[in-house]
Order: structure tokens, then sequence, then C-alpha cells
């Protein structure tokens, strides 16, 4: 049975309840272990080996499920994670983190300064997450937000990255930049029509990342 949710603990509690053999494909904002497997699987298929890298992992951690899983197990696997967020979208305060992590607090600071040139010091990979996400909240007043923390942010981390022996840096852009009229199930050759806030940034960081 596989189930994906809104619900952070949905499928702990289908397995028991039903006691079918259960595959977890999204908990809410809590995890996602299904996805943090593909990535894992992906840098062990490219690099052949994830033991040893140095992962930065920068944005909305606190309603990222793909960072927890990713954090959770790419450290079970050796790898060494930073994670770079402002205080408001770092995990919560009860959320252990794991051996083989550590997390920098000062998001301006890291992305703006020479803060982050020393973070990327050593580091072979970089996952960047938005460190703004949510459609209906882009709209109106909180635009600003989006286009600071999506774009202008995405591209001075790039800048940051430029002549560092990078061996991969990973954007994860989002569903939105293809808007409401796209075939099922989606794939990366659809033609991108954002029609939220949110999708045009999300878009337009994916475009600097090109």
């Amino acid at each position: 049975f596989v189930i994906r949710h809104s619900a952070p603990d949905a499928p702990r509690q289908v397995a028991q309840w039903t006691g079918i053999p259960t595959i977890n494909a999204g908990g809410g904002a809590h995890d996602h272990p299904t996805q943090g497997l593909l990535d894992a699987f992906c840098l062990q298929r490219e690099f052949g080996r994830i033991a040893g890298l140095k992962i930065v992992i920068c944005g909305d951690l606190r309603h990222s499920r793909v960072a927890r899983s990713n954090l959770h197990l790419l450290t079970k696997l050796g790898a060494q994670v930073t994670l770079v967020a402002p205080p408001t979208l770092r995990f919560e305060a009860d959320w252990p983190l794991s051996a083989g992590a550590t997390f920098t607090p000062d998001f301006d600071a890291a992305i703006a300064d020479a803060d982050l040139p020393r973070l990327l010091e050593g580091v072979t990979h970089v996952f960047h997450l938005a460190a703004q996400a949510g459609v209906r909240k882009s709209w109106g007043r909180d635009f600003r937000v989006y286009t600071v923390n999506n774009v202008e942010a995405t591209q001075i981390l790039l800048e940051a990255c430029v002549g560092r022996p990078l061996k991969r840096l990973v954007y994860a852009s989002s569903s939105s930049v293809y808007g409401d009229n796209v075939a099922l199930p989606m794939t990366e050759d659809a033609l991108p029509q954002p029609v939220s806030p949110y999708g045009v940034t999300k878009l337009s960081a994916e475009q600097l990342c090109h």
C-alpha cells in the first residue's frame, strides 16, 4: 500500500490500522523517504559513493519533508550535511539533528557575504531548496519575500559557487512551474506555464541554474 498524505503520521497509522505493508510516499512536512531514496540512488549512481560527500541543503527546512528525509538518509550513509536556513525556517526545536550534520542559522549572512564562500570550502555537492514555499501566500504583499528568497538568494548562491570544484548542484524546483493545464503524470519536458507568483519565482530560479 502506497500512501501520500498531508498528515505527517498518516503512513504509520495506516500500517497499524490495516496490517498491510505500507510505503510512505510523503507524510505532511515531516518525511518523504521515497524521495530521499531516489536522491541517494542518483548520488550513488553518479559518484559511486555517498560516504564522505560534503552536501549543503539550504532553504525552507521546516516545511520540507524532502530535506528531513535527505538529512536522515544521507548522514546514515556517511555524508557530511550542512543545513542553511533563517531561524523561522529551521527545524523545530525538538527535531533531532542527525550525527554528521551541522546547522547555520544566519541564512542572510551565509549567502550574502564571506560566510557563504567559507561554507562552501571543501563542498562537493549543493542541494538548493526554495527558501520560501507556498502558492497562496505568494500573492499580494508577500511577493517581495518570494523574489528575495527564491530568486535573489539563488543567484547569490550560484555566484558563490563559481570557480569552486563542485561536482553537482541540484536545484529543487516545483510542479507549480507547469501551472494548472498540464497532462498527468507530469514530465520535465512539459511547457512551463506558471500561474502563481510562487511558480514564477521557482521557474526564474530554475532558469538561473541553467
